[in-house]
Protein backbone atom coordinates (compact mmCIF):
# COMPACT_ATOMS: atom_id res chain seq x y z
CA UNK A 1 0.00 0.00 0.00
CA UNK A 2 1.40 3.55 -0.84
CA UNK A 3 2.19 6.23 2.10
CA UNK A 4 0.52 9.13 2.32
CA UNK A 5 2.29 11.83 3.75
CA UNK A 6 0.26 15.02 5.30
CA UNK A 7 2.02 18.49 6.37
CA UNK A 8 1.08 19.35 9.56
CA UNK A 9 -1.27 21.70 10.35
CA UNK A 10 1.16 24.63 11.22
CA UNK A 11 3.03 24.29 7.62
CA UNK A 12 -0.49 23.93 6.06
CA UNK A 13 -1.82 27.47 7.71
CA UNK A 14 1.44 28.86 6.59
CA UNK A 15 1.04 28.09 2.83
CA UNK A 16 -2.33 29.28 3.20
CA UNK A 17 -1.11 32.76 4.30
CA UNK A 18 2.07 32.95 2.15
CA UNK A 19 -1.11 32.62 -0.96
CA UNK A 20 -3.04 35.05 0.16
CA UNK A 21 0.18 37.67 0.92
CA UNK A 22 1.46 36.98 -2.30
CA UNK A 23 -2.52 37.61 -3.73
CA UNK A 24 -2.56 40.44 -2.08
CA UNK A 25 1.07 41.89 -3.27
CA UNK A 26 0.59 40.95 -6.72
CA UNK A 27 -3.08 43.20 -6.56
CA UNK A 28 -0.93 46.31 -4.78
CA UNK A 29 1.15 46.14 -7.88
CA UNK A 30 -1.51 45.86 -10.18
CA UNK A 31 -3.02 49.19 -8.92
CA UNK A 32 0.60 50.76 -8.81
CA UNK A 33 0.71 49.40 -12.63
CA UNK A 34 -2.38 51.39 -13.39
CA UNK A 35 -1.66 54.84 -11.71
CA UNK A 36 1.70 54.71 -13.58
CA UNK A 37 -0.07 53.97 -16.30
CA UNK A 38 -2.59 57.09 -16.16
CA UNK A 39 0.39 59.19 -14.62
CA UNK A 40 2.33 58.32 -18.00
CA UNK A 41 -0.33 59.12 -20.01
CA UNK A 42 -0.86 62.49 -18.50
CA UNK A 43 2.68 63.32 -18.47
CA UNK A 44 2.88 63.00 -22.28
CA UNK A 45 0.17 65.72 -22.93
CA UNK A 46 2.08 67.91 -21.08
CA UNK A 47 -1.02 68.66 -18.72
CA UNK A 48 0.82 66.95 -15.58
CA UNK A 49 1.98 69.82 -13.67
CA UNK A 50 -1.74 70.80 -13.63
CA UNK A 51 -2.95 67.91 -12.50
CA UNK A 52 0.09 68.29 -9.96
CA UNK A 53 -1.65 71.45 -8.66
CA UNK A 54 -5.33 69.59 -8.41
CA UNK A 55 -3.81 66.83 -6.42
CA UNK A 56 -2.05 68.54 -4.14
CA UNK A 57 -4.70 71.12 -3.47
CA UNK A 58 -7.14 68.56 -2.93
CA UNK A 59 -4.78 66.76 -0.59
CA UNK A 60 -4.69 70.18 1.48
CA UNK A 61 -8.28 70.56 1.63
CA UNK A 62 -9.80 67.19 1.56
CA UNK A 63 -12.75 68.43 -0.42
CA UNK A 64 -12.65 68.41 -4.74
CA UNK A 65 -15.20 71.16 -4.63
CA UNK A 66 -12.71 73.81 -2.95
CA UNK A 67 -10.19 73.48 -5.99
CA UNK A 68 -12.53 74.22 -8.67
CA UNK A 69 -9.62 76.62 -10.07
CA UNK A 70 -7.25 74.00 -10.32
CA UNK A 71 -10.06 71.63 -12.08
CA UNK A 72 -10.68 74.41 -14.59
CA UNK A 73 -6.87 74.75 -15.33
CA UNK A 74 -6.22 70.82 -16.00
CA UNK A 75 -9.75 70.88 -17.73
CA UNK A 76 -8.86 73.25 -19.88
CA UNK A 77 -5.47 71.67 -20.58
CA UNK A 78 -6.47 68.35 -21.55
CA UNK A 79 -9.49 70.26 -23.73
CA UNK A 80 -6.29 71.88 -25.76
CA UNK A 81 -4.58 68.61 -25.88
CA UNK A 82 -7.57 66.87 -27.18
CA UNK A 83 -8.27 69.44 -29.87
CA UNK A 84 -4.76 69.65 -31.70
CA UNK A 85 -4.92 65.62 -31.36
CA UNK A 86 -8.68 65.20 -33.35
CA UNK A 87 -9.73 68.76 -35.19
CA UNK A 88 -12.09 67.08 -37.21
CA UNK A 89 -14.41 66.04 -34.01
CA UNK A 90 -16.33 68.92 -32.29
CA UNK A 91 -15.42 70.10 -29.01
CA UNK A 92 -18.45 68.62 -26.70
CA UNK A 93 -17.81 71.39 -24.35
CA UNK A 94 -19.18 74.20 -26.59
CA UNK A 95 -22.29 72.17 -27.76
CA UNK A 96 -22.75 71.49 -23.78
CA UNK A 97 -22.43 74.97 -22.86
CA UNK A 98 -25.90 76.23 -25.28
Amino acid sequence: MPTIVLDPPSKSKDKTEQNQTSSSSTADNNNDDDEDHVTSAIRKTGCYPFHEKLQECYIEKKDWRKCTQEMLEFRSCMQKIQRTTNPSTPSSSSSSKQ
